[in-house]
């Protein structure tokens, strides 16, 4: 195994977020700016909204590391249940991870700006600087100019040889826990190859 692939995200706090929101944003007259990872963000400081919020979010922090035999080990950190528990741990943030995880910060972004929370620019500066992993990009059949990609649910279908919970879909504690599934299958996947850690190293 590569060791300069792999410590990309060895020993690094992986934070695994999902959201579920409501309401709807109005998307005129938007302005644009790059992340790291070369994706791009609305400029959700002029964007109209109308009730929306985030009424469910979740985060499952994990890391992963080598011990002395040469085995991988995976470290659950903390649950994150909050948007607020969430903030108070920014900095702790190494990569996010998620599933179409920019819709996800996008909201998250969103709702730190339209409330009083101290500080709120810097903590949308220190967001804005994560390096952002999406799981959706690696489903079979991704087409970026067509925004045509497979859900959830069915990528992890294919990859991960576990039912799913029907019942516990789309609600945001469950779909974290499901994308955490899904990127440690392709993680174990690929650990002999270079293909899924030069796709992570891309977005360094």
């Amino acid at each position: 195994m590569d060791m300069n692939i792999d410590k990309n995200i060895l020993n690094k706090n992986l934070f695994f977020i999902d959201t579920e929101c409501r309401g709807y944003i109005i998307k005129n007259n938007v302005d644009y700016m790059k992340t790291y990872n070369g994706e791009v963000y609305k400029t959700f400081e002029r964007m109209e909204t109308k009730d929306f919020k985030i009424y469910e979010m979740y985060s499952y922090v994990y890391k992963i590391n080598i011990n002395v035999e040469g085995e991988y080990e995976i470290e659950k950190v903390k649950e994150v249940s909050n948007l607020a528990d969430f903030i108070d741990c920014i900095d702790d943030i190494d990569m996010i991870v998620g599933y179409n995880v920019l819709f996800d910060v996008y909201a998250i972004l969103c709702n730190i700006y339209h409330k009083d929370v101290h500080n709120k620019l810097d903590i949308i500066n220190e967001l804005k600087s994560k390096t952002v992993i999406d799981l959706q990009k690696y489903s079979p059949r991704y087409n970026e100019k067509n925004n045509y990609y497979l859900s959830l649910k069915d990528y992890y279908k294919i990859v991960v040889n576990e039912p799913l919970i029907n019942s516990k879909l789309h609600t945001a504690k469950y779909d974290c826990y499901i994308t955490f599934k899904l990127f440690l299958q392709l993680f174990i996947n690929n650990s002999e190859e270079d293909y899924f850690f030069t796709k992570i190293r891309l977005y360094n």
